[in-house]
């Protein structure tokens, strides 16, 4: 497996450990009454944030992570004196512009739907969240595509 394909397998499970664990907590949440009071966009906001923030530190870390076993196996793999290659090549640089280009797509159709919700009688916080299923959607299915896209050899 290619040092590539690692990453993008440690941010696709990054991304969907975050999503889940957002899901979980927001449905305890949301059973225990916490979204009921006046400050419920408040908590609302605060949740959203600290989402972002694990978000951010559980993919470093496992980009970090993935970064030192493979390297280590590389090294192991083809010797002492040979270095992993970690550039982007063209076919690299083309496979990320498309795969932004889809995730862009996705996010701003789920960024649409809830704009079309909320003036439809939907809630904020039903509005709020959709939003942020879209861009982890977006988020996770760029990935899954990337991956293919690099497993067929494009």
């Amino acid at each position: 497996m290619s040092f590539r394909e690692t990453n993008i397998i440690v941010y696709g499970i990054s991304m969907l450990v975050t999503s889940i664990g957002y899901a979980v907590v927001m449905s305890n949440m949301v059973d225990a009454g916490q979204f009921n009071g006046p400050d419920a966009m408040s908590l609302l906001g605060k949740s959203v944030l600290i989402l972002m923030g694990c978000a951010i530190v559980l993919t470093i870390a496992l980009v970090v992570l993935s970064t030192i076993i493979f390297t280590i196996r590389q090294k192991a793999k083809n010797g002492e004196n040979k270095q992993p290659k970690f550039e982007l090549d063209e076919r690299d640089q083309m496979i990320e512009l498309r795969v932004t280009r889809i995730t862009e797509v996705i996010t701003g159709l789920g960024y649409v739907v809830s704009m079309i919700a909320l003036a439809m009688g939907q809630t904020p916080f039903v509005t709020i969240n959709m939003i942020v299923a879209s861009f982890m959607l977006g988020a996770i299915s760029g990935q899954v595509i990337k991956l293919f896209i690099y497993r067929r050899g494009y």
